[in-house]
Order: C-alpha cells, then sequence, then structure tokens
C-alpha cells in the first residue's frame, strides 16, 4: 500500500501533474488501473490454483482462506493508496500546496497560507467521505451474496474497495485538519512535526476516537437489543468506526515514521538503509506477537460475534430477548465461548 502511495506520490510532483489539483488527480487514475491489472492477475492465478486443488479432490479449506486473506489484502492497499492520494488533491486545491509522498506540506509556504478555514474545510471533506462509506455500506447490504458465496462479484468488490478508501479518506482528512489546526495554535508550543508534538497529537486523537467509539458501540448495542442483529445497521456502525480507527492508526504511523526517520538521520553515511532495516526488525519483532496473540483473539471474536448473531436471530423469532451482558467472550487460554445466555419475556 505505500509503495503504491509513494509511485503515485511521484508522479503526482512530475510536470504536468503537478501544476494544478486537476492534473494531479491523473496519477490517482493510473495508480488504481496498474492495481487493477495486478490484482486482476493474481486473481485468475489463485482460481486456477483452486480449480486444480478441486478436480485433485483435495479440500478447498486453506485455499479459500488464502483466497479471502489474499483478497482483503488486495482491497486494502487498493483503498490506501487510492485514499491518500485522492486526499493530496483535495489538500492541494485547498492550500494551494501539494504535499510530499509522506503528506507533509514545506512548513514555511504552509504558514503563509493557513488559516482556520483550511482545517474546517478538511474536517467538512472527511465528513462527507463518512456519507460516502455509509451509504456504500448499505448498497453492499443489499447487493451481497451471503457469506457463503464462494467468489465475489465485481459488484461486491468494487463497493467494498469504495467503502474501504472513503473510510481512510476520511481518516486522512480529519488527520490533515487536526495537524493544520495544530500549526495555527500549537499546544504547549511545541512543533506538530517533532517527535514531542507527533506523540501528542496520536495520544489527543486517539482519546477523542476512543470516546466515539465507545458511543457508537453503546448505540450498536441498543439496536440490537431493540431489532435484532440488522446487517445493514451493523455495517453502517462498522463503517464510521473502520474510519475512527484507521484515524488512530495513520497517527501513530505518522509519529512512528517520524521517530524512525530521526534514528536513521544519525546515520549520515546511508540513512535509508538504516530506515529499511530498522522497519525489518520490527517486523520480526512484531510478527510473533501478533500471530500468537491478536490474529488468535481476532479470529475468537469473530468466532462470538457469529454466535452471538445467531443467538439473537433464534431467539427474537421465538419472542425472548438477547442480554448482551450475559454472553461470556472466549476464554484467554483459547477455549470455546460460552453460549449466550437469552432470557424470556
Amino acid at each position: 500500500g505505500f509503495a503504491a502511495i509513494a509511485a503515485g506520490g511521484s508522479m503526482q510532483h512530475m510536470e504536468p501533474f503537478c501544476t494544478s489539483p486537476g492534473l494531479s488527480l491523473l496519477p490517482v487514475i493510473i495508480t488504481i488501473a496498474v492495481l487493477a491489472l495486478l490484482f486482476q492477475g493474481s486473481r485468475i492465478l489463485r482460481y486456477k490454483v483452486r480449480e486444480s486443488a478441486r478436480l485433485q479432490g483435495q479440500e478447498l479449506h486453506r485455499a479459500a482462506m488464502l483466497n479471502e486473506a489474499v483478497s482483503e489484502g488486495e482491497k486494502d492497499i487498493m483503498a490506501l493508496a487510492t485514499s491518500f492520494l485522492i486526499v493530496q488533491v483535495v489538500r492541494y486545491a485547498t492550500t494551494g500546496l501539494l504535499a510530499d509522498e509522506e503528506g507533509i506540506e514545506e512548513e514555511v509556504r504552509l504558514h503563509e497560507v493557513l488559516t482556520w478555514k483550511q482545517p474546517a474545510l478538511s474536517w467538512c471533506i472527511g465528513g462527507v467521505f463518512v456519507v460516502i462509506s455509509v451509504v456504500c455500506s448499505a448498497v453492499r447490504g443489499m447487493v451481497c451474496k451471503g457469506d457463503d458465496a464462494e467468489e465475489e462479484s465485481l459488484a461486491e468488490l468494487i463497493t467494498d474497495i469504495v467503502v474501504n478508501a472513503s473510510a481512510m479518506a476520511s481518516a486522512w482528512c480529519m488527520f490533515a485538519g487536526a495537524r493544520w489546526a495544530w500549526t495555527l495554535q500549537p499546544l504547549f508550543s511545541i512543533n506538530v512535526l517533532s517527535i514531542d508534538g507527533r506523540i501528542l497529537l496520536a495520544l489527543t486523537l486517539s482519546f477523542t476516537c476512543f470516546c466515539v467509539v465507545y458511543v457508537l458501540d453503546q448505540i450498536d448495542d441498543a439496536l440490537r437489543a431493540q431489532a435484532g442483529p440488522s446487517r445493514s445497521s451493523g455495517r453502517m456502525i462498522a463503517s464510521i468506526v473502520n474510519a475512527v480507527s484507521v484515524l488512530v492508526g495513520f497517527a501513530w504511523e505518522h509519529s512512528f515514521d517520524g521517530a524512525v526517520t530521526a534514528v536513521a538521520s544519525l546515520n549520515t553515511e546511508s540513512p535509508k538503509l538504516t530506515k529499511f532495516v530498522l522497519g525489518v526488525c520490527v517486523f520480526v519483532v512484531l510478527l510473533r506477537p501478533w500471530r500468537k496473540y491478536i490474529l488468535k483473539r481476532s479470529m475468537q471474536l469473530d468466532q462470538l460475534k457469529a454466535q452471538r448473531d445467531m443467538a439473537m436471530q433464534s431467539k427474537a423469532a421465538m419472542g425472548q430477548v438477547y442480554t448482551f451482558g450475559d454472553y461470556a467472550p472466549a476464554s484467554p487460554s483459547g477455549g470455546s465461548p460460552r453460549t449466550p445466555i437469552v432470557r424470556e419475556t
């Protein structure tokens, strides 16, 4: 995803794309086209592998899991690159300055043109992207074949990408607006691009997003308790939560990138190589804990959610009331979730 961002961002800074916001939109289209061709080739290859396994009488469970994981990864890559490059164009049109591949404008020129109008406009545009994500989520629920479908339709694929890209674009806009606001009114007189400023900004956004997600979670629980699980409402709330959570991720990625750049700059001979080595070290250190704890827990929670929805649907048809507080999560040791307790009215 970030490789596609670097490629598209570099193209945006080339002549004649960098001369106007309209022309800077063309690299976005080119990047989307290139990624679509690559992903189509990957999809054809996965289809051939799956058909070969089917003809040999092999079980397709692992192939299905691989196909799902790769497909989700491709959607995320497309959404990440598209959202960032589109927001680059939006920011260019807003300030008249084209940010670099890392999304940072030239500080001196930014101070000359920046007013409170730009952060407010960026937040409003971010809200528009949230609405687009919510609407597309509702549309996705209408065109969805169901979880048992072996292959996604083109409409489902495009809708998923638009939903994810809109959520990420909203996060980029909110983050850019927050950074501009900090530039106009520095907190504790700290530069937003300093390491301290990046961390404080990430902490501030994390707390704000936590409050938003908590409220949305309460709303979702209330809707489920009243009307049972709804695919459309669940998808819409999930889209907003996704946009908010992505904002937190971008904020901390911004902090981490600044820290890595600062450490890499200590090696004046080869800072890029140092940055690459640091990234590899972080990957190696975090891979095992991610697989052992985060991925495992995520799969448990997915199973828990599926069982909870099934229990709610069956009991709602019988005129019984589902109590969320009586549903025990999966045990940390990896045991099966306890059966939900349902109380009759």
